[in-house]
């Protein structure tokens, strides 16, 4: 998002205005600027914690609702999404923490074991290695398990034990899904990537010729391209959530339909056993 930014900065300059010891002597200089920025970031944290869980239910509830009766019914769902807020935040927590625990385990050892910095090398790429498809894993269980909370109703356990027997019995059908929208993903990042390249290259061209004009033109043009920009990356970062959220929803539903055709013909064949009885 900052890409139009056209100062060229020393490495050398950045790293010496970006030293920790220096921010560390500017806050013990300054404990309100400490304690104002630390409430913020907890702030910011908590409301993008919220905002994202939501916008996931909502999303997950409004397709469905699109998938059974073709409509979206936003009054509706926007009730069930309250009720389902709270189980799902705790979900995010509990495998944000568990995937902060993997990645403590697998690379900080190594930073107290070794001294070698080509073994230390080797072990944080083999730690890597590693660390990957547990990520992987654990994304997984945390998307499934709040589709059970969302759709099912179910509680936080409950939910979780079912989202991990998903990942765990239908890997093979879930890791191909995956696979080819991590390569979407990629692709929309290169294409993004070179357009972003292309115009950085094209506006420095152009502004070179503009600035010998009127300098507070091609400032307002500048701010105008940011806030452009902004607007573009966010929409289409937007639309690349929706269809991948969306992909494994439906991926979801696909899976978890015969289970409930199964038990349905389970639970009528037991009415009729009973009623014959």
């Amino acid at each position: 998002m900052n890409f139009l930014h056209f100062q060229d900065v020393p490495a050398a300059r950045l790293s010496s205005e970006l030293s920790l010891r220096g921010a560390l002597g500017f806050f013990e200089s300054h404990p309100g600027t400490l304690a104002a920025l630390s409430f913020a970031v907890l702030v910011l944290a908590l409301v993008s914690l919220v905002v994202t869980n939501w916008s996931r239910i909502m999303l997950v509830l409004m397709t469905n609702s699109i998938i059974g009766v073709r409509v979206p019914e936003m009054p509706e769902q926007w009730v069930k999404s309250r009720q389902a807020l709270m189980p799902v935040i705790r979900m995010s927590l509990l495998t944000a923490a568990l995937m902060v625990l993997v990645a403590a385990f697998l690379f900080v050892p190594p930073f107290f074991v070794v001294s070698n910095p080509k073994l230390l090398t080797i072990l944080l790429a083999g730690a890597t290695v590693v660390f990957v498809p547990l990520a992987f894993t654990i994304s997984c269980i945390n998307i499934f398990s709040s589709f059970y909370i969302v759709l099912f109703k179910k509680p936080l356990w409950i939910a979780l034990n079912l989202g991990t027997d998903m990942v765990v019995s239908r890997w093979g059908q879930i890791l191909p899904l995956a696979l080819v929208l991590m390569v979407i993903y990629c692709v929309c990042f290169v294409v993004g990537l070179s357009l972003i390249t292309i115009t950085h290259s094209f506006l420095s061209l152009l502004l070179g010729f503009l600035l010998q004009f009127n300098i507070f033109a091609v400032s307002a043009m500048i701010i105008a391209l940011r806030i452009l920009s902004a607007a573009i990356l966010w929409l289409l970062l937007a639309g690349l959530n929706v269809f991948i959220n969306t992909a494994l929803l439906l991926l979801f539903l696909q899976l978890i339909t015969p289970i409930i055709d199964e038990g349905r013909k389970e639970a009528e064949k037991r009415t009729v056993l009973t009623n014959l009885a």
